[in-house]
């Protein structure tokens, strides 16, 4: 047995059958023992052996993602046994505080071990079981010696910060005792995020203790804290009670306050909530004066709900604000603050910045976004720009028809405001709507107006247009019918009058000649045949018959002027020989028509038929053939008709002469044969018999244009 026989034994149907078999249970083997594998608490993977760690195993374990940020590959698991770092490189659909099951190679790390995917730059799976909760922090009495305190392990401190900054798409907190322990709060994205009011504060935050490495040549690691969200920065309320403890400011003041106290100068203010941006701050109104709180805390006031603020004062664009904010609700709860009636002058006033206002309009035009809904009114000669940004789906602004009559209720803005881009408040009027109850339909705009009353006309253009090129067609139409029934009416005359002709001809003219050949004849039969005369009374018998033959054709011509000019050619052929043919001939008539459903124009099929019928009619006069062939087939140059016969041929000397003695029959079948274009071919004897005569016109086949 050879190697090529051990080939084909090897790929043969059954062996390939067992091959895919066991490729398969292998596979599967794989996946179960995957599957099967045993879940292992985080302290059992920790103290797993060196060589485990080094040889990669495959480990699985369960507990709560306590911190994930992809884009620093940032992720900590944690159960109740201990806590580990995961190395994620991309995405997942996780979030913090998920109970999650993660599948990994087990892999030494820098400083500790971790969880990675099959290669080093992989994420390992990571599958949600379910919404989960923060395990218990561990509490750090201290962060002095904070470097040798074991990582990755939910924890929580008490900070006391002095700034804060943006680092990348994190918020960092600058600490005051230990200003090169970064603290980091993930999710932290632009600057108006940046959580301002924590600057100054005692506070505690619940994160994870990590460590990441900024030198591999040599390894220098650095030790943070990762706080997943800003809802993880809690300030306790001792802090609390000592920011609220200040005397209460006017909002009217915050915009002098900073310059007459100083830069650190903190205030505290109290009104209602009249509009809020969440994760931003909202506006706060007490009586006529109104500011513009800046707050990023996690949570935000209800609109109508009364608070009081604490935070540092300062001027925006004319207008008081107070800025790095907290807040807590009054005793109270609900504020009872009435929307300022619009009045003339409203518009321009400093003081209307920031209250909440009545303004009555006609709607211009709205729009829909993503992001907000947009309405704008013309209040006299302004327009003002309402914005609807904080509702949801089912809260949008209702379908109004534009020059409806509206009163909308909102924050109004006559100049830039953090509530809004500096680019989209800059010498325009705007109003910040709560809901899309602050907008009520006043009255409905009158049914006709100019859309409507344009339109109108529109319709009544194009159907009249319309209308119009409908009339024209249909007198092109009629015209058209006109011209082609007058054509039919004059065809049938003519046709008419062609048949009247003929049927006259054939009374008179004919029977004329056939009277004066047959007085010739006995005239001829009674003078001697060697005289001149009787051979002049031959010779004139010669011409009246050919002048008889004339008439009969030219008889025939009107009468075949009527034939239709849908019917096949080799039909018309057929039936014009037929008739024609002599029941005493002698000879015998053949007729191959091999194209059989062909069309001629009619001037075509008339001439083609006087040659057939002169060719076969000299052939029966002078050939004195046996056999007359006529066949009508299509040629490599053309349509052809051919009329042979077997007879005694025509030579070439009384081809010539035939039209000197009077004979004009072959000089005719020349003249039809130009007119349509066609070649006359006059072989005696044809190339393939003995004798005969083949007479064949050949002609181009014919376009549909012709």
């Amino acid at each position: 047995m050879n190697r090529q026989t051990h080939y084909r034994i090897f790929i043969s149907g059954p062996a390939l059958w067992l091959w895919l078999l066991l490729a398969f249970f292998v596979f599967h083997s794989g996946i179960l023992r995957a599957a099967d594998a045993k879940v292992l608490t985080i302290a059992e993977i920790i103290a797993l052996p060196e060589s485990s760690a080094l040889n990669g195993r495959s480990v699985v374990a369960r507990g709560i993602l306590t911190y994930h940020e992809p884009g620093h590959r940032m992720a900590f698991l944690q159960d109740q046994t201990a806590a580990i770092y995961v190395h994620i490189a991309g995405k997942q659909d996780v979030s913090p505080g998920d109970y999650v099951e993660v599948r990994g190679i087990l892999d030494p790390g820098l400083k500790g071990r971790n969880i990675r995917g099959p290669d080093f730059d992989t994420s390992p799976s990571i599958k949600r079981l379910s919404a989960g909760n923060f395990p218990e922090p561990l509490r750090l009495q201290s962060l002095d010696g904070i470097e040798h305190q074991s990582g990755a392990r939910w924890t929580r401190a008490s900070i006391a910060v002095k700034a804060v900054a943006l680092e990348g798409d994190r918020a960092r907190l600058i600490l005051k005792d230990h200003p090169h322990l970064p603290v980091f709060i993930a999710g932290v994205t632009r600057p108006s995020m940046l959580p301002n009011h924590l600057a100054g504060l005692s506070v505690e935050v619940d994160g994870v203790i990590a460590d990441s490495p900024v030198s591999e040549k040599p390894l220098v690691m650095q030790r943070q804290i990762l706080i997943p969200g800003l809802k993880f920065v809690h300030i306790p309320q001792s802090e609390i009670q000592r920011q609220f403890a200040l005397p209460e400011s006017g909002l009217s003041d915050l915009r002098w306050l900073q310059e007459r106290e100083g830069p650190e100068i903190r205030a505290r203010v109290t009104g209602t909530v009249t509009w809020v941006k969440t994760g931003e701050g909202f506006f706060l109104q007490k009586g006529t004066m109104a500011a513009w709180i800046q707050s990023t805390s996690h949570l935000s006031p209800d609109v109508g709900q009364a608070v009081e603020c604490a935070g540092r004062p300062s001027s925006y664009q004319g207008a008081g604000i107070l800025n790095a904010a907290i807040w807590r609700g009054l005793p109270d709860g609900q504020g009872n603050q009435q929307a300022t009636p619009f009045e003339r002058g409203f518009l321009e006033s400093d003081d209307s910045q920031g209250k909440l206002t009545v303004v009555a309009g006609k709607l211009v035009e709205s729009f829909r976004s993503p992001s907000e809904d947009l309405a704008i009114i013309e209040v006299g000669s302004d327009l003002v720009f309402c914005h609807l940004t904080e509702s949801s789906e089912a809260d949008r602004l209702p379908p109004l028809e534009k020059g409806s009559s509206v009163s909308l209720t909102g924050v109004f803005l006559n100049r830039a405001s953090p509530a809004l881009p500096a680019a989209d408040t800059q010498g325009s009027y705007h109003l910040l709507l709560r809901k899309a109850d602050d907008v009520r339909l006043v009255s409905a705009p009158p049914f006709w107006n100019v859309r409507r009353l344009v339109a109108l006309l529109g319709i009544v253009v194009a159907t009249a247009g319309l209308a119009g090129i409908w009339v024209l067609a249909l007198r092109r139409k009629v015209r058209k019918q006109e011209v082609l029934i007058r054509r039919t009416i004059a065809k049938q005359v003519v046709e008419e009058e062609r048949v009247r002709i003929a049927r006259e001809w054939h009374d008179s003219f004919e029977q004329h000649f056939a009277g004066l050949t047959m007085l010739l004849d006995a005239t001829a039969a009674v003078v001697p045949a060697e005289s001149q005369a009787s051979a002049m009374l031959e010779r004139a018998a010669r011409m009246a018959d050919h002048s008889r033959s004339e008439a009969r054709q030219a008889i025939w011509d009107l009468r075949a002027s009527a034939i239709k000019s849908n019917v096949p050619f080799g039909s018309e052929l057929e039936d014009a020989l037929h008739q024609s043919w002599p029941e005493d001939a002698g000879c015998q008539l053949r007729i191959d028509c091999k194209e059989k459903f062909q069309i001629l124009p009619r001037s075509v099929t008339l001439h083609l038929l006087r040659i057939a019928q002169e060719a076969v009619t000299n052939a029966l006069k002078h050939a004195r053939c046996t056999t007359l062939e006529v066949t009508w087939e299509t040629r490599p140059s053309g349509l052809s008709l051919m009329v042979l016969d077997n007879g005694v041929g025509l030579p070439a000397e009384k081809n010539d002469q035939a039209s000197q003695e009077g004979h004009f029959g072959l000089l005719g079948m020349r003249e039809r044969a130009l007119r349509i274009h066609g070649v006359l071919e006059i072989l005696s004897p044809p190339p393939d018999r003995s004798a005969g005569t083949a007479i064949r016109i050949t002609i181009p086949k014919p376009s549909r244009e012709s």
